[in-house]
């Protein structure tokens, strides 16, 4: 049964045998992207977990079959992101990756060397949360991850444990999978810029967070982002 994640309907309301109307966020999957009919029964799933199976009537309306509550396993660790601005269709291709691979939240970090401005930023905001939140349907997440204002380096490092706080850089460091089975909770990862953190920004960061290595190999910063993410699913 085809399982669809609404973001703006609370499906707590919904009994057996009611009808209501298919939630509007995902109603075009429904019926013209998967071209759903009168008939076809589906699954919808909400953030606070409630399941319901239903079978589409009429008028693009559904009759609720049954509704359940599932308990999502919570993760050992929530991956927080902050990654430098780069060219847009990059950095829209990282934003959906990471948003699949399920990270806790995304922040924009404005730079000394980013090629893309907060004011470009703000222009974007809008389509960058929607490319989140179709990622996140997509990938069944009923919990997307929020897409933080943009701050500098020292913004979003203030106030954080220097000890669950990374940056990526070059040199002989710990692998995040020597470090991050041993962590619980929340974890922040830095991802430079085109041309990597200025000397300013490297020299603030090795004082207030741990530097990583991510192999041997120059990653671009929308790689370097998703290898960060991923520690979200093997070292939970």
């Amino acid at each position: 049964m085809k399982r669809f994640i609404t973001q703006i309907t609370d499906l707590s309301l919904w009994q057996p045998n009611g009808e209501f109307p298919v939630p509007q966020d995902v109603a075009h999957h429904v019926f013209h992207v998967m071209r759903m009919n009168v008939g076809d029964t589906l699954e919808f799933m909400d953030s606070a977990g409630n399941l319901v199976s239903a079978k589409i009537t009429r008028d693009e309306n559904v009759v609720c079959m049954t509704r359940t509550t599932v308990q999502r396993e919570a993760n050992a660790i929530d991956v927080s992101l902050g990654v430098a601005l780069f060219k847009w269709p990059r950095f829209e291709w990282m934003l959906e990756k990471v948003a699949e691979v399920g990270v806790t939240s995304i922040t924009p970090l404005c730079c000394e060397r980013s090629v893309i401005k907060i004011q470009d930023w703000t222009h974007k905001s809008d389509r960058l949360q929607k490319i989140i939140a179709e990622a996140a349907r997509q990938s069944l997440n009923p919990q997307p991850p929020h897409l933080e204002t943009p701050k500098t380096v020292r913004e979003f490092v203030a106030n954080t444990d220097k000890q669950r706080t990374f940056f990526a850089h070059i040199g002989n460091y710990p692998r995040p999978s020597q470090i991050i089975p041993n962590l619980k909770g929340e974890i922040r990862f830095l991802i430079g810029p085109e041309g990597g953190f200025s000397p300013t920004e490297t020299d603030f960061l090795l004082e207030h967070a741990s530097p990583i290595s991510l192999g041997h190999n120059i990653l671009r910063a929308e790689t370097a982002a998703i290898a960060c993410a991923m520690t979200h699913l093997l070292c939970s």
